[in-house]
């Protein structure tokens, strides 16, 4: 370990999941207005890295009005499932048997209603309430690194 993630990895010890900056959004947009609505209110639609981002997002997902929220994963012919700003993460909480309809245009909601929070894939067309990062991008971005750091196991 070098000097800056010993670093890093100290201060990650002082941050939770809640201080990750998220706002539901209860107006009901497809996929990709969602999308543009954060980019353009906030900063992103979310990215679930983790477990433990994961609860903090199915805790905001609570006080949702509809069954199931848009987060930020989608998948492409080309791509398979990505998540739209761009970041890596090999962390998936799909429910059993999902993703299910392998068409090309379809996003990852999360789904509050039975409380397990798990992924579905459904089409990008339909409108749905969605979860946003709120803040600057760069405040938002590091972190989620500094808490993405906290998993890693030396």
């Amino acid at each position: 370990i070098n000097c800056f993630t010993s670093l890093i990895l100290s201060l990650s010890r002082f941050l939770s999941i809640s201080e990750i900056p998220l706002v539901l959004i209860k107006e009901k947009k497809t996929w990709r207005e969602a999308l543009r609505y954060c980019r353009e209110n906030h900063v992103d639609l979310v990215s679930v890295h983790t477990e433990g981002i994961q609860r903090w997002v199915k805790t905001v997902a609570r006080n949702a009005s509809t069954d199931n929220v848009w987060v930020g994963l989608r998948h492409t012919c080309d791509l398979n499932w990505i998540w739209s700003d761009g970041s890596n993460s090999s962390y998936r909480n799909w429910k059993p048997n999902e993703p299910n309809n392998n068409g090309c245009d379809n996003c990852a909601e999360l789904k509050h209603e039975d409380g397990d929070g798990k992924w579905n894939d459904a089409g990008c067309h339909w409108k749905k309430q969605f979860i946003c990062y709120k803040g600057e991008k760069y405040e938002v971005i590091n972190m989620v690194h500094l808490l993405d750091l906290q998993f890693i196991h030396f």
